[in-house]
């Protein structure tokens, strides 16, 4: 897992390159290709009615429902209540979606912005928190439309949510983690 910024995905470019036999699970992928599904999008639009065309989630001239995540993530991440419902929607389907492939394979990786959200550090031998400099961090969120304020914010909600779930992380600059993967590579993974 990481902070917001912190590049999870090339980190996760990287594990893939260095290590072939071991499969990587973007779980940033999947809540992507969750987004696109037409059911799942009728579901948030009817459950966020008040939104509709304003905050982020509409239909279009042809009847299909569309999500503009920046803005409707802008709207979510203001209100606790309305990110829990989506929580509970997605981290449910993500869980399923990620234990169907690391089922699969003998070695995974797991590239989780939040894994206590879906359930799925109880399945994880080690769970890393990923770190890099705040100005490289901020440069990425910048991107994204955020502010430092809503960066803080967001990293301070994390921080909070490992501490209120029990959840012990092993803090790791991205350079370090290849190293510490050859480390980890032969251990045994948990029982599921």
């Amino acid at each position: 897992m990481g902070l917001p910024g912190t590049d999870k995905s090339s980190i996760l470019k990287k594990i893939q390159k260095e290590f072939p036999d071991v499969m990587t699970i973007n779980t940033d992928k999947m809540v992507s290709s969750i987004y696109s599904d037409q059911q799942f999008l009728e579901n948030l639009y009817e459950h966020y009615a008040f939104f509709r065309g304003v905050h982020g989630i509409y239909r279009d001239e042809f009847g299909s429902i569309v999500l503009n995540k920046q803005e409707f993530g802008e709207c979510l991440f203001r209100n606790q209540e309305h990110l829990d419902y989506l929580y509970r929607q997605v981290h449910p389907i993500v869980l399923k979606q990620t234990m169907d492939v690391a089922n699969k394979h003998s070695k995974v990786v797991i590239e989780c912005p939040v894994p206590f959200k879906a359930n799925l550090a109880q399945y994880c031998n080690k769970t890393y928190l990923i770190d890099c400099p705040t100005t490289k961090r901020l440069s990425k969120v910048v991107e994204r439309g955020w502010t430092i304020d809503d960066m803080l914010n967001r990293d301070k909600q994390i921080l909070l949510d490992l501490k209120d779930n029990s959840i012990f992380v092993t803090p790791i600059v991205e350079d370090d983690i290849i190293a510490e993967i050859k480390h980890f590579n032969d251990s045994k993974r948990p029982e599921w």
